[in-house]
């Protein structure tokens, strides 16, 4: 996409807008991606619920060959459903969909932009989550203050993959912010930023931060966005991804180098560990890759099948739902229905609570999807 200066025309803005949307018909295939980058995550999850699979995610190559043949096939299961690289896959691609939102809401030339931009924002996060909290709230008995405070994403305790909406959160306020950045003759000021942020994680700034006198609970949450902070990398790549789609494309397309994206996605954690930032740093930039690679290379046409476009579009509510899915399995029905569990087998119990899993995940998903997300997407029109 070539970038337009912020000095054009509403008219001819808008006339640029339109001719992007139709010869790059929305992206249809990065919602496949969303869904491929879902599923990962849950069979991911369904693997580590096994007692099998314990410890794995720490493995990396350099302690590789001191597992079981078990285990290496596992972890190697791992690299392949690789939740934490799905989860920052998740996040170039907000920055990616967010920036051309943000560009049609700025091309209204109204002042109300930035609050529409949030409201946009707020009706696509919460709905879901409150319905899945109130599931989870009734299964768990869990108290009124408790799911309240869940539900604000003060608390990411009941939901475990609910941290990463508190980065979308956090993103949504700050997304406009770097988008202006980038409407200014310094085009590298939202980069930077987000760099210098990100190489600040590898300082302790709460010792810093802590001597701001303020109430304890507000500091404990000022503390967590400083910590999460440096996932703003990833939405601001996303963001250049969107603003210079036209200059990856000529690159990305090409179908080694998208191998090579996808490869290197993969593999950042199991290169340099699972809990280490470099491993963030890696997959921005190779999910970048993937995200204009799979939209413009032919090998990828696979992608614009109905099927996974479906999956694409109920991804957020199966990624949000998948570990209420688990947590009712193993500790509901499966008791009631007199399944033991885990098998005793590993090689029948892995496949069995995948499964099950996944596919009880991806009905809670589409239920949400259809009476809560789109109701809510459709009075927001």
């Amino acid at each position: 996409m070539n970038n337009t200066d912020s000095s054009v025309g509403p008219s001819t803005f808008e006339a640029t807008e339109t001719a992007r949307e139709i010869s790059i018909n929305r992206f249809t295939r990065i919602d496949s991606i969303r869904g491929l980058a879902a599923l990962a995550v849950a069979v991911g999850h369904s693997i580590l619920a096994s007692p099998f699979a314990v410890g794995l995610l720490s493995v990396t190559i350099w302690n590789f060959s001191e597992l079981t043949l078990i285990q290496k096939i596992l972890r190697i299961f791992l690299v392949i459903f690789n939740g934490g690289a799905a989860v920052v896959c998740f996040f170039v691609i907000s920055g990616f969909v967010l920036s051309g939102a943000l560009k049609r809401l700025y091309a209204r030339r109204n002042s109300n932009w930035i609050i529409e931009f949030y409201k946009k924002r707020i009706y696509r996060i919460y709905p879901a989550l409150i319905v899945g909290y109130i599931i989870l709230g009734l299964y768990l008995d869990t108290s009124a203050a408790g799911l309240s405070q869940d539900m604000l994403l003060v608390t990411t305790i009941g939901n475990p993959v609910t941290w990463s909406l508190k980065v979308e959160i956090l993103m949504a306020f700050l997304l406009p912010l770097f988008f202006l950045l980038f409407r200014t003759k310094y085009k590298f000021l939202p980069i930077g930023t987000a760099l210098i942020v990100f190489l600040l994680y590898k300082f302790n700034l709460d010792t810093l931060f802590s001597v701001i006198p303020m109430p304890k609970f507000i500091m404990g949450q000022f503390l967590y966005f400083i910590r999460i902070s440096y996932y703003s990398l990833p939405f601001v790549i996303g963001m250049y991804g969107y603003e210079y789609y036209d200059h990856f494309k000529k690159y990305c397309g090409n179908k080694y180098l998208l191998l090579f994206g996808v490869l290197l996605l993969c593999l950042a954690e199991f290169l340099v560990g699972s809990d280490s930032y470099y491993a963030v740093f890696i997959q921005s930039f190779a999910s970048l890759v993937v995200i204009v690679g799979c939209n413009e290379s032919s090998a990828a046409s696979w992608l614009s099948l109905q099927p996974l476009v479906w999956l694409g579009k109920i991804s957020y509510s199966f990624y949000l739902y998948h570990p209420i899915a688990l947590y009712i399995l193993i500790f509901t029905l499966f008791p009631r229905l007199g399944v033991q569990y885990p098998l005793d087998h590993m090689l029948l119990n892995i496949p069995f609570i995948t499964i099950t899993g996944v596919g009880f995940a991806i009905l809670l998903g589409w239920l949400s999807y259809k009476f809560v997300e789109q109701p809510f997407l459709m009075s927001k029109s």
